[in-house]
């Protein structure tokens, strides 16, 4: 998800969580809320504290000020999981390589094995987790890592959902071509709608135009370039 400041991102985000949150049950799914704002908390997670109006059981990790440094030690807090539920299916000997798969199962529907939920990532201004890493290597070394998960996530039921103001990141590191949908509200630049959605500079243009109307978004699941919904 894209959109520059005040774009509508953080209405988005608390429609999204809780539109999951009605959708699922906490044991079918769990929210991982991560924020790397580079200065102040984050406004829009702090509500799902606990003890707060907002909370939700379903999240049960919430990092409202995640640093720019720890973002190789969430890639592998997010590989460890991959990895470790890749363990359990080939453990439970039930023949299934995807979790949805596994959860129906015999060696589930037996009781031997719980149900393993969905884990959902949410992770806001996802820019920052580049910006104070000045050593190419390291850059390259975090870009391995994220392309390396995102190929393989989904069939261990993990998601995740990454927002920000553009998808330079992604561009960089290869990343962007292991995600199949994408939105985008308001931006400060519409070229990003050439590298991001294979959209023509007229139609980018055109587009920019009608993401400034409330209520419009910009959608591309899978190979489209991408379609303006309100």
């Amino acid at each position: 998800l894209v959109g520059k400041t005040g774009s509508g991102k953080s209405s988005f985000l608390h429609t999204f969580i809780m539109s999951a949150a009605y959708n699922y049950a906490p044991d079918e799914l769990q929210m991982y809320l991560v924020d790397f704002k580079s200065k102040e908390s984050s406004p829009a997670f702090a509500n799902y504290k606990k003890d707060n109006p907002m909370y939700l059981p379903h999240v049960v990790y919430l990092s409202l000020r995640c640093r720019e440094e720890s973002a190789m030690d969430l890639l592998n807090k997010i590989d460890f999981m991959k990895a470790e539920r890749e363990r359990i299916m080939r453990e439970s000997k039930s023949g299934c390589s995807d979790i949805r798969a596994f959860n129906k199962s015999q060696a589930v529907l037996s009781g031997k094995y719980k149900k393993i939920p969905i884990a959902l990532f949410i992770i806001d201004e996802y820019n920052n987790m580049f910006a104070s890493t000045k050593n190419y290597t390291m850059k390259a070394r975090l870009g391995e890592k994220l392309n390396a998960i995102l190929k393989t996530a989904r069939t261990s039921g993990i998601e995740i959902l990454f927002c920000g103001q553009d998808s330079d990141p992604f561009r960089d590191c290869g990343a962007i071509d292991q995600i199949s949908s994408k939105f985008s509200l308001k931006v400060n630049d519409y070229a990003i709608f050439n590298k991001y959605f294979n959209l023509d500079y007229n139609i980018a243009k055109e587009y920019a135009k009608k993401l400034e109307e409330t209520g419009n978004v910009l959608i591309s699941i899978g190979s489209k370039s991408g379609s303006i919904t309100n």
